[in-house]
């Protein structure tokens, strides 16, 4: 099985939290948000995981990578977020 985490955008609804992070790294009971999703897909066996990003791509990337240095991520950069959110 797969997952697909579409994370690209802003977060506008966050703001002004998501001016300096990702939305998805933002802590939820000492947890990221991003973190939370990935444990789940985890503790259900589903390791096949693709992570569209745009918003502070780098920063999500290089958080998932070094967080979870077991998966191998497909990451898929949505570089026209800005317009299509």
């Amino acid at each position: 099985m797969q997952a697909i985490i579409l994370a690209a955008g802003f977060g506008n609804r966050m703001k002004p939290l998501t001016e300096t992070i990702h939305k998805t790294l933002l802590e939820v009971g000492g947890k990221t948000i991003i973190g939370r999703i990935i444990d789940s897909l985890i503790e259900h066996s589903i390791l096949d995981i693709t992570l569209v990003t745009g918003y502070r791509a780098d920063e999500l990337t290089a958080y998932v990578t070094q967080r979870y240095p077991e998966i191998s991520f497909h990451i898929v950069e949505n570089v026209r977020y800005r317009e299509t959110n």
